[in-house]
């Protein structure tokens, strides 16, 4: 009965004892947390979800130098840099802060913020609309993944606030090379066209090149010149071939430089040529063809009721002084070769100048039948002993001036 008596005393004596030890790690709700508390087993009882749901504690504020939440193996945790202000601490130097509005690397020229995951994302703004994606290998995308609701996405320069504030450079560099490497370029890339109806991305191709002082646009084509303009992009300059130059308008081929033997094309329809085709020598139409096309140099019409027709003139270059005066000189053909490929001769059939019109010399073989009204010197032409006499060429044949009237050849000596 004694030994019952005393074991109840001792219980009674030592257990609340016990108790309160075991508790004194614990603090009641709403107590200061001690700054003693660094051993494993304190952490692991501060840990316990039975302690803190619904008992919010308290720390100190602590440093950079000393967390008041840290680790035991080195002075790396979490403390209070100042109002609203939370921060971390590594190894006693303080590298990020947290506030209201910002988030800060601190401290260090190399600072790093990683975001290890095949797909990690960066949310701004209170809307989280703003958003900078991993989108590839070295590849950072504006906007989320891919939506069928994709949002245009902008990349903007700051602002002036203020009179008068001067707006600032915005600017892309290239990656630089060391030495004779190749240099760096800058590229933007877009999609070329759509595709056929389906879910299959279309291919994004490069629409200009910046880099080696250089601006590089693609090719294009007539319809989609490589150089457009917003509002008429079938407009533009584009590249139709090796060293030529295009100029489309409305998506047409309407002008063409080339090289020194170069084509300049005229006209939405693409038959309309001004051709360099020998030094100081322009051809109406295009190089020499097995189908050459008739061609005729125009002056401006009129238009409206009774309007006037003006002068079409083709000047001569003018001499000074007493320097022989320039002419005008029509030349063609002076008659069929055999069969064959080679080029016919083209001679002056009438030069006009210097006060008068000298028209060129065709022998009487080789007057033909042209319309009538055609005038030329038959050089070999019998001298005509009649006013109206048909030309013949079977007597002296010094030559007189052939007209074609009524069908036939009348010479005038």
């Amino acid at each position: 009965m004694k030994r019952r008596v005393l074991f109840g005393l001792l219980v009674l004596v030592f257990l609340p004892w016990l108790a309160w030890g075991q508790m004194s790690l614990i603090p009641p709700p709403g107590a200061t947390v001690s700054t003693g508390l660094t051993d494993s087993a304190d952490l692991a009882r501060l840990a316990s979800p039975n302690v803190f749901t619904g008992n919010p504690q308290t720390f100190p504020d602590g440093s950079a130098a000393s967390p008041s939440l840290r680790f035991t193996s080195e002075t790396t945790g979490s403390y209070l840099a100042g109002a609203a202000t939370y921060a971390l601490s590594i190894t006693g130097t303080q590298r990020y802060t947290f506030t209201p509005a910002n988030f800060t690397l601190l401290g260090s020229t190399s600072a790093n913020l990683i975001l290890s995951h095949a797909i990690a994302r960066v949310y701004f703004g209170t809307g989280f609309d703003a958003i900078l994606a991993r989108f590839a290998a070295a590849n950072l995308q504006l906007g989320d993944t891919a939506s069928a609701t994709p949002v245009a996405q902008t990349f903007s320069a700051q602002d002036g606030v203020g009179t008068d504030i001067a707006g600032q450079v915005f600017t892309l560099r290239a990656s630089r090379g060391t030495g004779a490497g190749a240099v760096g370029t800058i590229v933007l890339a877009a999609s070329a066209a759509p595709l056929g109806t389906g879910t299959t991305l279309q291919t994004a191709v490069t629409h200009l090149t910046v880099g080696g002082g250089q601006v590089l646009v693609p090719d294009g084509t007539a319809a989609a010149p490589g150089m457009a303009f917003i509002g008429a992009p079938t407009t533009g300059l584009y590249r139709a071939a090796a060293a030529k130059i295009n100029v489309a308008l409305g998506g047409v081929n309407a002008l063409e430089f080339g090289t020194s033997a170069s084509i300049y094309v005229l006209g939405m329809g693409d038959d309309a040529f001004l051709h360099r085709f020998a030094a100081a020598n322009f051809q109406l139409g295009n190089t020499a063809s097995a189908t050459p096309v008739a061609q005729t140099l125009s002056a401006q019409d009129g238009v409206g009721t009774n309007i006037a027709g003006t002068a079409w003139t083709l000047r001569a270059n003018r001499a000074t002084g007493s320097g022989t005066p320039g002419t005008i000189v029509l030349a063609a053909s002076a008659a069929a070769l055999g069969s064959g490929t080679t080029l016919q001769t083209a001679v002056a059939h009438q030069t006009i100048g210097g006060g008068w019109t000298i028209f060129g010399s065709v022998l009487f073989a080789a007057l033909g039948a042209p319309a009538n009204g055609a005038v030329t010197f038959c050089s070999n032409c019998d001298p005509p002993t009649l006013v109206d006499q048909t030309c013949t060429s079977a007597g002296t044949q010094t030559g007189s001036i052939a007209v074609r009237t009524n069908g036939a050849w009348k010479c005038i000596s």
